[in-house]
């Protein structure tokens, strides 16, 4: 958030804008760049806090780890890529909460600012029945969604359990409606299938001005 918040800040060429991280750049590191290769960075100091949670009484007072990005971009360089959005009834409860302007209507609509959705190929749409409403859909924004690249006979199955169990599929979760069965949309970017965090979103893109300053 802080890289995002500092590139639409920036855009106002007469104001000055600074950074501070604590942690590295981690600049074309594999680690971060390969989404697959997210396990190998929980719990490495260079890349994540490996903050704890206190003792959890419905768990049986156990700790818990909870993995936090320590790096330019924070947590979306070392996390799942999984690019969902909550339901329409949690975000208007701000605006009844008495937060004017705090509404699903608002939220899709900057949500949507953020994204930019790549299409499936067919080879995708061959190997599973996959379904979107580009309305829901950003289609120039910075962060690059894409739906994954490859299924496995595992996700079928799971499907068709939770379907034989009524829960039923839903078609695009990102209206609103996050009730059902469904195929999460990745912040990959299939130019190389490659992940797209605020650092490759936000931040490179705007190196060119002279405004912000990391440090």
């Amino acid at each position: 958030a802080g890289l995002a918040l500092a590139a639409r800040l920036s855009e106002e060429s007469t104001i000055s804008v600074l950074v501070l991280e604590a942690g590295q750049a981690n600049f074309n590191d594999p680690k971060i760049v390969i989404p697959g290769l997210f396990g190998q960075v929980f719990g490495n100091p260079q890349y994540d806090w490996d903050f704890s949670t206190v003792k959890q009484k419905n768990t049986g007072d156990r700790v818990h780890t909870e993995m936090r990005g320590k790096g330019l971009g924070g947590t979306s360089t070392i996390n799942r890529c999984c690019w969902s959005k909550p339901s329409k009834a949690d975000i208007d409860a701000f605006e009844k909460l008495g937060n004017p302007g705090w509404t699903w209507d608002d939220f899709i609509k900057y949500s949507r600012k953020s994204e930019t959705f790549h299409l499936p190929a067919q080879e995708q749409l061959e190997n599973y029945p996959l379904t979107y409403e580009l309305s829901h859909r950003g289609l120039s924004g910075p962060i690059q969604t894409s739906l994954p690249p490859h299924f496995y006979r595992m996700d079928k199955l799971m499907q068709e359990t939770l379907v034989n169990l009524g829960v039923a599929p839903n078609q695009d979760p990102y209206n609103g409606d996050i009730l059902g069965g469904w195929i999460a949309t990745a912040n990959y970017d299939p130019n190389g299938w490659k992940r797209s965090d605020s650092v490759s979103a936000y931040l490179r893109p705007n190196l060119h001005r002279t405004n912000p300053n990391v440090r």
